[in-house]
Formats: C-alpha cells, structure tokens, sequence
C-alpha cells in the first residue's frame, strides 16, 4: 500500500521506456511541437541570459513574474539573516523538495541532447 506520501509524488518515467504515441503527447502537451517552444522561446531567453547578464534576468523576472527587481544577487548578509530567519523544519523541507526536483528532472534528460548538462 502506497503512503500518502507516495499518493502526491509525481509519478517518474523515463523517457526511453515510453512509447511513440506517449512521448507524442509529452512533447506536445502545450498544443505545439515542443521543439518549436525551445527553440522559439527558451534557446533566445537563455542566450539573452548568457549575453547580456543580470540585465537579462531582471526583465525576464518582471516579464514572466510580475516583479521588478534592483538587484538579482543577496548579499552574503541577507542570506545569512534569511537562514537565522528561517525555521528548521522549513528549511529541511526546501532541501528535500529541491533534491526531489533535481531528482525528477535528472530522470528526465535525454543523454546527447541539448537537454542534458
């Protein structure tokens, strides 16, 4: 019997062990060709990044959520004042879902792609 846990995880499939017409909906849940979506709007977006920086970062933050920031990088002073802050059980929380999150994704690349790190 599955723990309830387990009930919310999102279930990991490798992309090998898929078939055509599964991979077909994956790659075209969006209702385009998922290869158009990288090379339309996320191969410019992290060139953007790569060439021109924090600036990049800055505009892509207040374009896609709303927020205009002053500055992309905390201080080691406010991480340190945010760590302090912040209480145990959350930030053991933020580590088990980022290590998830990796996790699920690294599941998910493609060997030789542009995909892969």
């Amino acid at each position: 019997m599955l723990s309830a846990e387990e009930k919310q995880m999102i279930p990991i499939k490798k992309l090998k062990e898929l078939t055509a017409k599964e991979l077909d909906l994956l790659f075209n849940r969006f209702g385009e060709d998922f290869s158009s979506i990288m090379i339309n709007t996320v191969v410019p977006i992290v060139n953007d990044v790569k060439l021109n920086g924090e600036e990049a970062v800055k505009k892509y933050t207040e374009r896609f959520d709303g927020v205009k920031l002053e500055n992309v990088i905390a201080t080691q002073e406010e991480i340190d004042e945010g760590h302090r802050n912040t209480p145990k059980d959350v930030l053991e929380a933020f580590m088990k879902a980022k290590a998830n999150v990796e996790e699920f994704h690294r599941r998910q690349l493609k060997e030789n792609s542009i995909y892969t790190r």
